[in-house]
């Protein structure tokens, strides 16, 4: 997903943990947690393309699945997992229980409708296994080889 729905459907969740638990720190923690995480893509720009200003390029690049390395640090189901773990085991301040569940929806949705990605892209221990490599990353759809017409009409019965 791009950033701009992540910052609409943050935004709706920010104002439901206000309405929940009528405090403003938790919900612009949970606000921020759902896209800030998208911070790494930067990281991911650099490694692979420097510090170019060509913007087009580079997201053309992104959508086309010509990059090499994928990294996003931030984005692994890793870190949400061990901040609800904490936050049941220890307790955590309710902010920072906000800003991983606001991280948690915004990986959702990028498991949902990012695509096509192997299963365990979102978790980086798996990136980490494949070394990061977008081809071990990415799933590749193979383009159908077009169908050889026969000489013959689609609804005809004459041989």
């Amino acid at each position: 997903m791009k950033v701009t729905p992540h910052i609409k459907i943050s935004s709706v969740l920010g104002l439901g943990v206000y309405a929940y638990t009528g405090e403003l720190l938790p919900s612009v923690a949970c606000f921020l947690g759902g896209w800030l995480i998208d911070l790494d893509h930067f990281l991911d720009w650099v490694v692979n393309y420097g510090l170019t200003p060509d913007y087009n390029r580079v997201i053309n690049n992104f959508t086309r699945k010509r990059i090499r390395h994928i990294y996003v640090i931030f984005h692994g189901w890793e870190y949400f997992i061990a901040l609800f773990t904490l936050h049941i085991l220890y307790g955590l301040p309710p902010w920072a229980f906000y800003a991983a569940l606001g991280g948690a929806c915004h990986l959702a949705l990028d498991q949902i409708y990012n695509g096509p990605k192997r299963p365990l892209a979102y978790f980086i221990t798996f990136r980490l296994y494949k070394r990061f490599r977008s081809h071990d990353i990415l799933l590749r759809i193979a383009k159908p080889a077009p169908v050889q017409a026969s000489g013959q009409a689609v609804h005809s019965n004459v041989a």
